[in-house]
Protein backbone atom coordinates (compact mmCIF):
# COMPACT_ATOMS: atom_id res chain seq x y z
CA UNK A 1 0.00 0.00 0.00
CA UNK A 2 1.92 2.81 -1.31
CA UNK A 3 1.16 5.94 -2.90
CA UNK A 4 2.65 6.50 -6.15
CA UNK A 5 4.55 9.63 -6.02
CA UNK A 6 4.56 10.01 -9.71
CA UNK A 7 1.05 11.47 -9.27
CA UNK A 8 1.50 13.61 -6.18
CA UNK A 9 4.63 15.35 -5.17
CA UNK A 10 5.55 15.31 -1.46
CA UNK A 11 5.88 18.32 -0.77
CA UNK A 12 1.50 18.43 -2.02
CA UNK A 13 1.48 15.51 0.11
CA UNK A 14 3.01 17.18 3.24
CA UNK A 15 0.68 19.99 2.56
CA UNK A 16 -2.55 18.03 2.38
CA UNK A 17 -1.55 16.46 5.55
CA UNK A 18 -0.42 19.97 7.64
CA UNK A 19 -4.11 21.16 6.23
CA UNK A 20 -5.98 18.38 7.56
CA UNK A 21 -4.33 17.83 10.28
CA UNK A 22 -2.66 21.88 11.21
CA UNK A 23 -1.38 21.09 14.42
CA UNK A 24 -1.32 18.63 17.49
CA UNK A 25 -4.49 19.82 18.57
CA UNK A 26 -6.32 18.45 15.66
CA UNK A 27 -4.32 15.32 15.63
CA UNK A 28 -5.60 14.76 19.15
CA UNK A 29 -9.27 15.14 18.08
CA UNK A 30 -8.84 12.81 15.23
CA UNK A 31 -7.38 10.15 17.69
CA UNK A 32 -9.70 10.78 20.37
CA UNK A 33 -12.47 10.19 17.83
CA UNK A 34 -11.17 6.91 16.64
CA UNK A 35 -9.79 5.62 19.51
CA UNK A 36 -12.91 6.19 21.77
CA UNK A 37 -15.79 5.94 19.46
CA UNK A 38 -18.43 5.56 21.75
CA UNK A 39 -17.07 5.96 25.75
CA UNK A 40 -13.48 6.99 26.84
CA UNK A 41 -11.36 3.53 28.26
CA UNK A 42 -8.51 3.49 30.66
CA UNK A 43 -5.60 1.93 28.29
CA UNK A 44 -4.29 0.32 31.53
CA UNK A 45 -7.29 -1.55 33.05
CA UNK A 46 -10.04 -1.35 30.04
CA UNK A 47 -12.64 0.90 32.33
CA UNK A 48 -14.90 2.27 30.44
CA UNK A 49 -15.85 5.86 31.30
CA UNK A 50 -19.93 6.39 32.18
CA UNK A 51 -19.92 9.82 31.34
CA UNK A 52 -16.91 12.55 30.96
CA UNK A 53 -13.55 11.25 32.44
CA UNK A 54 -12.29 13.69 34.78
CA UNK A 55 -9.45 15.09 32.78
CA UNK A 56 -6.73 17.98 33.08
CA UNK A 57 -5.93 19.82 29.96
CA UNK A 58 -2.06 20.69 30.01
CA UNK A 59 -0.41 22.29 27.24
CA UNK A 60 -2.72 21.62 24.53
CA UNK A 61 -2.46 17.58 26.00
CA UNK A 62 -5.49 16.54 27.48
CA UNK A 63 -4.88 13.86 30.50
CA UNK A 64 -7.22 11.74 32.17
CA UNK A 65 -7.09 9.73 35.37
CA UNK A 66 -8.67 6.58 35.59
CA UNK A 67 -10.94 6.36 38.97
CA UNK A 68 -10.69 2.48 39.15
CA UNK A 69 -6.95 1.79 38.92
CA UNK A 70 -5.69 5.42 39.57
CA UNK A 71 -3.34 6.00 36.87
CA UNK A 72 -3.34 8.67 34.03
CA UNK A 73 -3.43 8.36 30.58
CA UNK A 74 -3.37 10.64 27.24
CA UNK A 75 -4.74 9.35 23.78
CA UNK A 76 -1.23 8.66 22.96
CA UNK A 77 -0.83 5.97 25.74
CA UNK A 78 -0.64 2.73 24.36
CA UNK A 79 -0.12 4.10 21.23
CA UNK A 80 3.12 3.78 18.68
CA UNK A 81 3.53 7.85 19.59
CA UNK A 82 3.98 7.49 23.28
CA UNK A 83 6.79 9.11 25.18
CA UNK A 84 7.72 10.77 21.06
CA UNK A 85 9.55 13.54 20.68
CA UNK A 86 8.48 14.40 17.38
CA UNK A 87 4.73 15.93 17.12
CA UNK A 88 1.48 13.82 15.91
CA UNK A 89 1.14 15.76 12.95
CA UNK A 90 5.19 15.01 11.89
CA UNK A 91 4.11 11.30 12.48
CA UNK A 92 0.72 11.47 10.56
CA UNK A 93 2.89 13.21 7.80
CA UNK A 94 5.45 10.33 7.68
CA UNK A 95 2.84 7.57 7.13
CA UNK A 96 1.59 9.48 4.62
CA UNK A 97 5.21 9.82 2.40
CA UNK A 98 5.97 6.07 3.32
CA UNK A 99 6.88 6.03 -0.54
CA UNK A 100 9.94 8.38 -0.09
CA UNK A 101 13.50 7.24 1.21
CA UNK A 102 14.75 8.15 4.86
CA UNK A 103 16.99 10.82 3.85
CA UNK A 104 14.38 12.10 1.21
CA UNK A 105 11.48 11.69 3.68
CA UNK A 106 13.97 13.19 6.88
CA UNK A 107 14.53 16.66 4.20
CA UNK A 108 11.04 17.11 3.85
CA UNK A 109 10.01 16.79 7.53
CA UNK A 110 12.94 19.17 8.69
CA UNK A 111 14.19 15.98 10.94
CA UNK A 112 17.39 13.59 10.67
CA UNK A 113 17.55 10.60 8.71
CA UNK A 114 17.87 8.34 11.99
CA UNK A 115 14.83 10.18 13.43
CA UNK A 116 12.95 9.08 10.77
CA UNK A 117 14.56 5.31 10.36
CA UNK A 118 13.24 4.93 14.54
CA UNK A 119 10.26 6.60 13.91
CA UNK A 120 9.85 3.66 10.72
CA UNK A 121 10.95 1.05 12.99
CA UNK A 122 8.34 1.79 15.67
CA UNK A 123 5.43 1.49 12.67
CA UNK A 124 6.95 -1.78 11.55
CA UNK A 125 4.41 -4.41 12.33
CA UNK A 126 1.83 -2.40 14.15
CA UNK A 127 -1.62 -4.04 15.61
CA UNK A 128 -4.98 -3.15 16.77
CA UNK A 129 -5.46 0.60 17.22
CA UNK A 130 -2.52 1.29 16.06
CA UNK A 131 -2.88 -0.19 12.84
CA UNK A 132 -6.19 1.23 12.53
CA UNK A 133 -4.22 5.21 12.93
CA UNK A 134 -1.99 4.09 10.10
CA UNK A 135 -4.16 2.33 7.75
CA UNK A 136 -6.76 5.40 8.17
CA UNK A 137 -3.61 7.79 7.29
CA UNK A 138 -1.96 5.70 4.44
CA UNK A 139 -6.30 4.99 2.80
CA UNK A 140 -6.86 8.71 2.78
CA UNK A 141 -3.80 9.56 1.35
CA UNK A 142 -4.04 6.76 -1.11
CA UNK A 143 -7.86 7.63 -1.89
CA UNK A 144 -6.66 11.25 -2.55
CA UNK A 145 -4.23 10.19 -4.96
CA UNK A 146 -6.59 7.86 -7.07
CA UNK A 147 -8.94 10.76 -7.34
CA UNK A 148 -5.79 12.62 -8.69
CA UNK A 149 -6.86 15.55 -6.01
Amino acid sequence: MHINSSHKSPALVKADVEETFYDDFECRNFLQGLRWRQRITCPHCDYEFPGDAQKRVDDEDVRYYCENCKKRFTVLTGTFMEGSKSKIVTWFTLIALDFLSAREAAKELGISKNTVIAMRQKLKGVIGLDKEIVDFIRGTYLLWEDLNL
